[in-house]
């Protein structure tokens, strides 16, 4: 580095070529006067070269308040008017919650394929049979959840089971979770199921499952069920 003197006559280690010199005072373009927040031409000239440099950036106003209802707008959001196709209550236990005392985030997913799963299974579509007696495995796709409200250590919980959207291939369940002492909806979830040959290969929902999916659109079982349609999760 070559030495220059600096304001003072005192002597000091140059910038490099091409680094704005901080005791200089910065030269601004003849023109019309800027706004604050607009892009400032403004140089610094150093030798033969000119930085140019752009006038700092407004702030990015803040978000407005958060609003529960306005931010459902996932397809999680199912009219709760709709009867529950199935349905299965259980408390919170140390095992779904975190340090803190609140439910951990994943603990809904577990839940929410047992009362999936007994319901097929009420419905004489044993998961782990179909292929060989049916022909098709049923496979989860997609999954997302909203999390309304933050529920705690010991709160009963009721996952509600509900068919949604029915396309060629796959299908929604739709989960909505419920504190039973209030009947507050804390969370709302949805589960996409695609069915595949026994290779692994997509294909059309099957004639046998379509004919139950009909018939759970109407809200009404296709095979007459046990009576033991609640399952009792641990307390």
């Amino acid at each position: 580095m070559r030495q220059r003197p600096a304001r003072g006559g005192r002597p000091r280690v140059g910038r490099p070529l091409g680094h704005p010199d901080p005791l200089r005072r910065p030269r601004r373009r003849p023109g019309r006067r800027l706004a604050p927040c607009e892009p400032r031409s403004v140089t610094w000239k150093q030798g033969s070269r000119a930085i140019a440099r752009l006038a700092p950036r407004e702030a990015d106003p803040l978000p407005a308040p958060y609003d529960q209802e306005s931010a459902i707008t996932s397809p999680t959001s199912t009219p709760t008017s709709t009867p529950a196709l199935h349905s299965l209550t259980f408390r919170l236990s140390y095992a779904d919650t975190d340090p803190a005392g609140i439910l951990y985030f994943a603990a809904w997913f577990p839940w929410m394929e047992r009362v999936q799963s007994e319901w097929f299974l009420l419905n004489g579509l044993r998961q782990d049979q179909l292929k060989d007696r049916h022909g098709f495995w049923t496979v989860t796709c997609h999954t997302e959840c909203d999390y309304l409200v933050a529920v705690g250590l010991f709160e009963e919980i009721r996952v509600e089971l509900r068919l949604g959207r029915v396309g060629r291939g796959s299908f929604d369940m739709v989960h909505q979770m419920v504190r039973t002492r209030d009947d507050v909806v804390v969370a709302r979830a949805l589960i996409t199921i695609v069915t595949v040959t026994p290779e692994g290969s997509a294909r059309a929902i099957p004639p046998l499952l379509r004919e139950h999916l009909d018939s759970w659109a109407q809200g009404v079982p296709l095979v007459e069920l046990s009576s033991a349609t609640t399952g009792q999760g641990p307390g």
